[in-house]
């Protein structure tokens, strides 16, 4: 397995979708039976005794208080619905990953009270199911989508997303633990960081939100996340925030990327309602579950939504992770 070199230095948003060539894939919309609360920003789905679950992010529209990770199922009629006896986690943006053989989950634990900002942390829970899941490690103050991922040599891979003087608006840092329980918060804010994703010059940032040990004698891993930046719309005399798909090949060994891509623009999918006026072109992925032999990237969508779509990507998505 080998992979072109890479650009060496960061590509912007506009760089990549001029390689993009269809910016309308027909992606859906999710049918989540959430009563009065929005549910968006999804996990991967997983299977768990023969049933298709997924976690979401679940709260009311103008609000960003009182949000919970809540667990979805997908029912035969086609919707998704809460599973009544799970416990809702406290947190935004959740995930959830088989790491050998303990099941990890977490998300973004926000605290709107306290002065400044970056007043988050990344809270992880593992249990032996997806259901009884007990907390494990808090990352370090400041630091959103933590991931952890299964290496094929048993080993677990951590992705870091350092912001302010380390990662600016947001960069992604990886390391390699030894097992599960030797990941720690301060090895996380020690992780080497990927220079050559997003140009801060350019105002963008990024992170990662799953990714896929494929071996290989140099040791590649392929990784999903976003990638955003703000854009001046004239009509409001204001900045929005767009967020897109994005998926990259990375060389463990020299941290060289390649195989950079947009995945997925809000115009690939229906229209929907927006959070706030300036959330109108999101697409916030959770990761990829393989349909029919295609690649279906599952994501939020305008923070009140979730859609998928299918798409092509540079790398095999483990047999495991479907």
């Amino acid at each position: 397995m080998s992979y072109p070199q890479t650009q060496l230095l960061p590509r912007t948003i506009e760089s990549l979708l001029q390689e993009k060539h269809d910016h309308h894939q027909a992606g859906q919309l999710l049918d989540i039976q959430s009563g009065d609360q929005d549910a968006y920003n999804v996990s991967s789905p997983f299977i768990y005794e023969g049933k298709e679950y997924i976690f979401a992010r679940l709260e009311a529209r103008k609000s960003d208080r009182n949000t919970v990770s809540v667990v979805l199922e997908h029912n035969q009629s086609g919707s998704w619905t809460a599973v009544q006896d799970f416990d809702p986690l406290p947190l935004q943006d959740p995930f959830v990953k088989k790491v050998h053989d303990k099941w990890v989950a977490g998300g973004v634990r926000y605290y709107p009270d306290r002065p400044g900002s970056g007043n988050w942390e990344t809270h992880i829970y593992t249990g032996n199911s997806p259901f009884d899941l007990e907390p494990y490690l808090v990352g370090p103050y400041g630091m959103k989508d933590v991931r952890l991922f299964p290496m094929n040599d048993g080993r677990v891979g951590v992705l870091t997303r350092p912001q302010g003087k380390v990662g600016g608006l947001g960069k992604v840092g990886i390391y390699i633990a030894n097992s599960l329980d030797e990941v720690n918060a301060e090895d996380m804010t020690k992780a080497p960081i990927i220079n050559e994703l997003f140009d801060h010059s350019s105002g963008e940032w990024g992170g990662a939100s799953d990714a896929y040990d494929l071996g290989g004698n140099d040791g590649y891993v392929g990784i999903i996340g976003h990638i955003a930046r703000r854009v001046y719309n004239p009509q409001t005399g204001r900045y929005d925030r767009e967020y897109y798909g994005h998926s990259w090949v990375l060389n463990l060994g020299s941290l060289a990327v390649c195989e950079e891509s947009i995945l997925a623009c809000r115009e690939c999918f229906p229209a929907t309602e927006a959070k706030y006026p300036d959330l109108g072109k999101v697409v916030f992925p959770g990761g990829v579950r393989v349909e029919n032999k295609r690649n279906v990237v599952y994501c939020g969508l305008n923070d009140v939504a979730a859609g998928k779509v299918t798409v092509e990507l540079p790398f095999a998505v483990p047999e495991a992770d479907t």
